[in-house]
């Protein structure tokens, strides 16, 4: 049995080893953010745009980055008003991925903010535009999160007894 062990060990460090000293090579256009490369496999199927296009994209990728890493840290900082604005401003000239996070970014600022109503009319059209977005299970918690927040805000019907906290 002792041996038994000694060669489970002994085959999973050799693995781990060889896992390790293994190199891979990437194609770097693979790391895109916007999704994988696609080679040119012949008539019927999609091709990748122009080098000058996808260096047109991704330069444009880059400025979104470090635009949405000022926005989390403007929400972190409180300063929720400014941003808004910022993310209103944003959407009217971004479509496509950037436009999906900055919805998801405003839908935040607007539940710090308290604007309930209108985090969920954001939702809504976050939704609607990007049925397929990554941020829907965020959505699906936001919207939890502000029918709590509206449930504690309402007064409780007549007769109701009030839970005591």
């Amino acid at each position: 049995m002792r041996g038994l062990l000694q060669f489970a060990v002994l085959a999973a460090s050799a693995v781990l080893a060889f896992a390790a000293c293994e190199r891979v090579t990437v194609d770097p256009r693979e790391l895109d953010l916007d999704g994988p490369y696609i080679p040119d496999l012949g008539a019927g199927y999609p091709k990748n745009p122009p080098p000058s296009e996808a260096v047109e994209d991704r330069e444009a990728r880059e400025k979104a980055a470090v635009f949405f890493v000022g926005i989390e840290d403007a929400i972190n900082r409180g300063q929720l008003e400014a941003t808004r604005k910022e993310l209103a401003a944003f959407l009217e000239t971004n479509k496509g991925r950037s436009a999906d996070r900055a919805l998801y970014l405003l839908v935040v600022v607007l539940e710090k903010q308290g604007k309930l109503d209108e985090a969920k009319e954001t939702i809504a059209e976050a939704v609607s535009r990007f049925p397929a977005s990554p941020y829907a299970t965020q959505y699906l918690q936001l919207l939890k999160k502000i029918k709590v927040q509206e449930e504690r805000a309402a007064p409780p019907a007549a007769g109701t007894p009030v839970p005591a906290e």
